[in-house]
């Protein structure tokens, strides 16, 4: 399963790539590409989160609530480790609001390193 999702993840981010550099080369307004830039690298860190906590369901980007938005924006920033310092336990519960949706996880504060989990499914065993 591991193997699969890798090789998912790196079809997607050769996809990206690949789409990135296609505008690059378009010279016509550059700040237009760091902002498109910029929105795909959340594309591909919401693609990892998500995957991360077991959501292996598409998320249409364009349809999204301003709360979906948000919610989405607070997983992607959880995951990064930019709201590390909010805890100080080892292993602290977290509930995710996505939609109409909870999802327990689990945040893993070990030194430096800082993973989430699904507290309920893994992929790990």
């Amino acid at each position: 399963m591991k193997a699969l999702f890798e090789k998912s993840r790196i079809l997607a981010l050769i996809i990206a790539l690949a789409i990135l550099l296609s505008f690059a080369a378009c010279s016509a307004a550059p700040e237009m590409n760091e902002d498109f830039e910029n929105r795909l690298k959340f594309i591909i860190d919401a693609y990892d989160a998500t995957h991360t906590i077991g959501i292996d369901s598409y998320i249409k980007m364009g349809s999204l609530s301003d709360e979906e938005r948000k919610s989405l924006i607070t997983l992607v920033n959880l995951y990064l480790g930019k709201y590390k310092d909010r805890f100080t336990d080892v292993y602290t519960r977290y509930d995710w609001k996505y939609g109409n949706k909870y999802y327990p996880l689990l945040v893993n504060k070990t030194g430096t390193q800082f993973t989430i989990e699904s507290s309920i499914y893994t992929k790990q065993y």
